[in-house]
């Protein structure tokens, strides 16, 4: 690191006549015995009795600013032309990261409202589709059905389990309440339906419920939670004939001829 300071110091001076000071003031700082070797827009680089170091032009009144420059003492004209040009000097950094920042502004600017104008055209082609009144009745048409026939699977279940459903299995979200009942369950649960979070242990609980008020085996219940087979499990609860407990009992009945004795 030494070789390459003293190369740069090498070159610098090569490039750039020296400058050679007994005292050197700043605002901060005296140096004796300086050598100017070098200058940037913001800064001085002198050598000194101490070492080397780097001096901040703002740290320097005009006139020492031009004897550093050029060797010589300032005129009056100069001197008072010297500040505005070191500010000019000085401000040059914050502009340019102004001007930076503006060019970046506008860049994404242009690209937002490019965007919105795609969009646009995107909404405008969609809204110039034509659309046939006979297919939207089909596709409504076809989805009520669907709506009736899964409620009726419902009212088919609540009826297997013992309890008549009534009116309100027919009606969206209030016939949650029959289907609580069916399950033995509380009407209460069905504030845990409204609640982020708490909705998926209720709906858990009921799946598991509806399962045992039917009699059937857990995998029913794991397959109303499972989002592929909830129909087919919604279906096999609602058309199966009794309850897997019944049909059991039964079977035993007819084999022996009388009822066996409850296990204990």
């Amino acid at each position: 690191m030494m070789a390459v300071g003293l190369a740069l110091t090498a070159a610098s001076s090569a490039l750039y006549a020296d400058i050679h000071l007994d005292m050197l003031k700043t605002r901060t700082d005296v140096f004796t015995n300086v050598t100017v070797y070098s200058h940037s827009k913001t800064d001085f680089f002198i050598r000194h009795e101490r070492g080397i170091a780097n001096i901040k032009i703002a740290n320097l009144d005009p006139e020492t600013i031009t004897l550093l420059t050029t060797g010589n003492a300032p005129s009056k004209a100069s001197a008072s032309a010297k500040p505005a040009t070191v500010a000019k000097e000085n401000e040059s950094p914050s502009a340019e990261a102004a001007a930076t920042v503006a060019g970046l502004s506008s860049k994404l600017a242009a690209q937002l409202r490019q965007q919105m104008m795609s969009s646009l055209a995107a909404l405008k082609t969609l809204s110039a589709v034509p659309v046939n009144p006979t297919v939207v009745g089909l596709v409504l048409g076809v989805l009520f059905v669907a709506y009736l026939f899964v409620c009726y699977c419902l009212k088919l279940i609540c009826q297997k389990t013992g309890k008549e459903p009534g009116v309100l299995i027919w009606l969206p979200i209030l016939q949650m309440f029959p289907l609580l009942r069916a399950a033995g369950m509380s009407g209460w649960w069905f504030v845990g339906f409204l609640i982020p979070l708490v909705n998926l242990i209720t709906q858990i609980v009921w799946c598991f419920k509806i399962v045992q008020a039917r009699g059937k085996s857990v995998w029913a219940a794991i397959g109303l939670l499972l989002p592929v087979t909830n129909l087919v499990a919604l279906l096999y609860l609602a058309f199966s004939v009794g309850n897997d407990a019944e049909s059991s009992g039964n079977r035993r009945v007819a084999v022996t001829g009388a009822p066996l004795p409850a296990e204990a």
